[in-house]
C-alpha cells in the first residue's frame, strides 16, 4: 500500500500521460461508428484501432514498474482471457479467437490504458476539464437532433464511409438502417455521434455529478453540466435514472454533511434496508414499481422478461456461454434477440466467469474508493466522492442497457481511473496544497 500524499491539481505542463485516454475518449466523442476500417476481415472503428495503437502505453508502465499490478487488474485479465476460452470452446480455437479478439480490445484495452494515464485526483479533474469541449459537442448534437426531428450527424458520416455493417448472431447480415423513434410527444430519440440512444444518453449524464460536485469551476463547471444534462435527449429511462440518481446523491450528501455521526456507510446501509423492506413488503416488489415509473412501462416489463429467461439460460450454460447464438425463450420475445442489461449479456455470452470478474472489479474498486474519500477532505475528497458516485451510476444504468462500442469504452475506461485512484491515500489538509511525491523520485503512487 503506498504511503499518504498531498495531492492538488495536476500542472497544466503535466497532461501528456492523459493524451493516451484523451484521444481515446474524443475518437468516440467526435466520429460515429460509420468512421471504421476492415484490417483482416475485423471491423475497426476508429476507437478499437486507436485502443491497438495505444496499447504500448500501460504495456510500457507495467514492463517498467511505473505502474503497480492490482487485485482489480488480476480480475479484468481473468475477464479477458475467459472471452476468449469461452468462445474458442464454441466456436473451435481459430473462429472463437477471432471472434473474442474485438471483445477482448474493447474491454480490457481502455481499461489498461486509463489505469495506465491517471495517477491523481487532480489528473482526473484536468481530464474531464479538458473532455467538455467534446462532450458538449456530442450534447448540442443531440439536442438538435431530438428538436428538429431529424438524424444529421451518422447520416452525414454515412454519405462519406457507407453503411455500418449489421450484424446477426455475430455475422454480418447487411447494412446498418437506423430507425426514428419518436417519444415524450414527439421528441425523437437522438443518436448523435453514438451508437445508440441509450448509450450516448448514458456516457453524458454518468458525467453530471462529476462537473456539479468533483472539483471543476467556471465556465467549464456549467458547459460540463450542460453536456450532461443533453443526455435527456437519449429519451431514455436509463439517462433519466442516471440524472434523478445523480440529484439524489447530491443532496444525500450535502444534507449528510451536517450530520456528521452519519457517514456513507450508513446511509447506504439504511437505503439497502428499505428496499428489502419495499421489495419484500409491497405488491409486486420494487422492480415493478421501478417499471411503472420507467418512460415507457411496457418495455420495462419487457426487460423483467429478458433477465427471467436470460438467467436461466446462464443457469444452463453456467462455464462457458452460447456465444452470439440465441438464448432460449418464448415466442413472444423472439423477434428481438437483444439482451439490455450489460452483466446478463455477458453471462449469456461467455459464462459466469467474465460477468463475476467483472462485478468483483467494480465493487473491490468503488469500496476502496470509499475508504480513500472517508481519509480525505476539500477538492480531493470532492473529486474522489464525484468519481466514485459516477461509477455507481454507470453500474446503475447497466442493469437496463448492455454497453457496446463506445459506451463499453467509456464503462471500462472509468473502471480503470478508479482502480488506479483506489491506490491512493490521501492526508487531510487544505484545498491549496500543491502536490508533494510519495518518494523521491516518483511523481505518484499510483504509478
Amino acid at each position: 500500500m503506498p504511503g499518504p500524499v498531498r495531492i492538488g491539481i495536476s500542472r497544466r505542463g503535466e497532461v501528456l500521460h492523459l493524451l493516451p485516454l484523451l484521444a481515446l475518449i474524443y475518437s468516440f466523442l467526435l466520429f460515429p461508428p460509420e468512421v471504421h476500417f476492415y484490417v483482416f476481415g475485423i471491423n475497426l472503428p476508429v476507437y478499437r484501432l486507436l485502443s491497438i495503437l495505444l496499447s504500448w502505453y500501460p504495456a510500457w508502465g507495467f514492463a517498467s514498474r511505473r505502474l503497480r499490478f492490482d487485485i482489480a487488474d488480476g480480475l479484468i485479465l481473468l475477464a479477458s482471457v475467459w472471452m476468449a476460452v469461452s468462445f474458442m470452446h464454441v466456436y473451435g480455437s481459430g473462429t472463437g479467437f477471432v471472434r473474442a479478439s474485438g471483445n477482448i480490445v474493447d474491454f480490457a484495452f481502455p481499461y489498461f490504458i486509463a489505469r495506465a494515464g491517471l495517477r491523481t485526483p487532480g489528473d482526473v479533474r484536468t481530464l474531464f476539464l479538458l473532455l467538455v469541449p467534446g462532450l458538449m459537442l456530442a450534447g448540442i448534437e443531440m439536442m438538435v437532433e431530438s428538436l428538429a426531428r431529424q438524424f444529421i450527424v451518422r447520416p452525414a458520416f454515412t454519405g462519406i464511409f457507407g453503411h455500418m455493417p449489421a450484424y446477426d448472431n455475430g455475422d454480418v447480415a447487411g447494412d446498418l438502417h437506423i430507425r426514428k423513434e419518436f417519444r415524450l410527444g414527439g421528441l425523437l430519440r437522438a443518436f448523435g455521434p453514438f451508437s445508440h440512444p441509450i448509450l450516448g444518453g448514458v456516457v453524458l449524464t454518468s458525467t453530471l455529478l462529476v462537473y456539479l460536485k468533483g472539483g471543476i469551476r467556471g465556465w467549464p463547471r456549467f458547459a460540463g453540466l450542460a453536456a450532461a444534462s443533453m443526455g435527456f435527449f437519449a429519451l431514455s429511462s436509463a439517462s433519466v435514472i442516471a440524472i434523478l440518481a445523480s440529484a439524489g446523491i447530491y443532496v444525500a450528501d450535502f444534507a449528510l454533511s451536517w450530520f456528521r455521526r452519519i457517514g456513507w456507510w450508513i446511509a447506504i446501509l439504511f437505503v439497502l434496508l428499505a428496499a428489502f423492506a419495499v421489495e419484500f413488503g409491497s405488491k409486486g416488489g420494487l422492480i415493478n414499481i421501478l417499471i411503472r415509473m420507467t418512460i415507457d412501462p411496457q418495455t420495462g416489463y419487457y426487460r423483467k422478461l429478458i433477465w427471467q429467461y436470460g438467467l436461466q439460460s446462464i443457469a444452463n450454460h453456467p462455464v462457458f456461454g452460447i456465444g452470439y447464438a440465441e438464448y432460449d425463450r418464448p415466442l413472444y420475445l423472439v423477434p428481438s434477440a437483444s439482451v439490455d442489461a450489460h452483466f446478463l449479456a455477458e453471462g449469456i455470452r461467455h459464462g459466469v466467469i467474465v460477468p463475476a470478474s467483472l462485478m468483483a472489479a467494480i465493487v473491490i474498486t468503488m469500496v476502496r474508493l470509499g475508504i480513500a474519500i472517508g481519509q480525505g477532505r476539500g477538492t480531493d475528497r470532492d473529486t474522489l466522492f464525484a468519481f466514485n458516485c459516477a461509477l455507481f451510476v454507470l453500474a446503475l444504468s447497466s442493469m437496463t442497457v448492455t454497453y457496446f462500442g463506445e459506451a463499453r469504452i467509456w464503462f471500462m475506461a472509468m473502471i480503470g481511473i478508479g482502480a488506479s485512484m483506489a491506490q491512493l491515500r490521501l492526508v487531510r489538509m487544505p484545498d491549496r496544497a500543491a502536490a508533494v511525491p510519495n518518494r523521491p523520485g516518483a511523481h505518484s503512487p499510483a504509478r
